[in-house]
């Protein structure tokens, strides 16, 4: 259902009024959740609040004097639809990104806001480049704006079951699929990996859920340790009986809050950390003083493991 253009014009109007209040000209919103994926559950459905567009992919500049939707082709009909009479301009990014729109506008528009956690640690990177040659401050903010604004009829977060996926489907234990990847750790001499996928997590652990529609998932992350450890950021009271004897010893659970302590605690040591820049969000890494001694990047090792199919799989 199409929301109400004179409120989503209401709700823009609130985070302009938020960026002149902290002295911002801008604030970037994705369609990401802070797991980076293209469907988010509803509660994370940020995008779709503030503009209405409802498409799988999108990032909306909002502007102190105006809002910008970037989307792409799959998208143009559709977001000129549901942003109609909103005072949204809707743009290709095929013919102008979100990062160049800025670049040329960089002597209206200087100070611009993001949320550190719906952004990749890839893209942040080349953002801050920019921000370098262009005399434009990019700014990680502590708090979304929206989550501030979004506080009534907002789904609760996804709490759905944790169920262990077999081994007559899955064809390999967890304990074998963890020292498979501890083996492509210890050849980069990498202490530890954050694991910010949770179709990659729910596959090393032989889980799965329904986090989000049509995606038998859990949206958790973690972090694996050279030696087989493994240190789970998920709410606790989800953690059953059965899925605590389905896990190894090595699996501990820890508050979802907690990894960015965690992640710290290891930099500290002067630890390598493989990371996989594309798939992980800025905010895990934000606070790591020396980057380029303590990160090692990589794609995500366990995609290439799970696609190479065993023979139960195959079946």
């Amino acid at each position: 259902m199409m929301l109400n253009s004179l409120v989503i014009k209401k709700r823009i109007k609130s985070v302009q009024s938020f960026l002149i209040e902290k002295g911002l000209d801008g604030f970037i919103q994705p369609r990401s959740d802070s797991f980076l994926g293209e469907y988010v559950p509803k509660f994370d459905a940020r995008l779709e609040w503030v503009s209405g567009f409802t498409g799988s992919a999108g990032v909306l500049l909002i502007l102190y004097d105006k809002a910008v939707l970037f989307i792409d082709s799959r998208y143009t009909i559709q977001a000129i639809k549901e942003t109609k009479n909103t005072n949204i301009t809707v743009i290709l990014s095929s013919k102008q990104s979100f990062e160049n729109y800025i670049l040329t506008k960089r002597k209206q528009y200087k100070n611009i806001g993001y949320d550190p956690w719906l952004h990749s640690y890839s893209q942040i990177k080349n953002i801050l480049k920019l921000e370098k040659r262009n005399n434009i401050q990019y700014v990680s903010l502590k708090h979304n704006p929206i989550d501030t604004l979004w506080n009534e009829n907002r789904s609760k977060k996804p709490n759905s079951e944790i169920k262990i996926h077999p081994l007559k489907y899955s064809g390999i234990s967890l304990t074998n699929k963890i020292k498979k990847l501890c083996i492509y750790l210890k050849k980069f001499k990498s202490s530890a990996y954050i694991i910010n996928q949770p179709d990659a997590l729910a596959w090393l652990l032989n889980i799965r859920g329904m986090d989000l529609e049509h995606t038998p998932i859990i949206l958790s992350r973690a972090l694996i340790f050279s030696n087989g450890n493994i240190s789970l950021f998920i709410d606790s009271s989800r953690i059953e009986r059965n899925i605590l004897r389905h896990f190894s010893k090595g699996i501990k659970i820890f508050p979802e809050n907690q990894i960015i302590d965690e992640i710290i605690k290891i930099s500290k040591n002067k630890s390598k950390i493989l990371v996989s820049p594309n798939s992980t969000s800025y905010a895990l890494v934000q606070k790591i003083k020396n980057k380029k001694d303590n990160l090692i990047e990589v794609e995500c090792p366990i995609d290439r493991m799970k696609a190479i199919k065993n023979k139960t799989e195959i079946k």
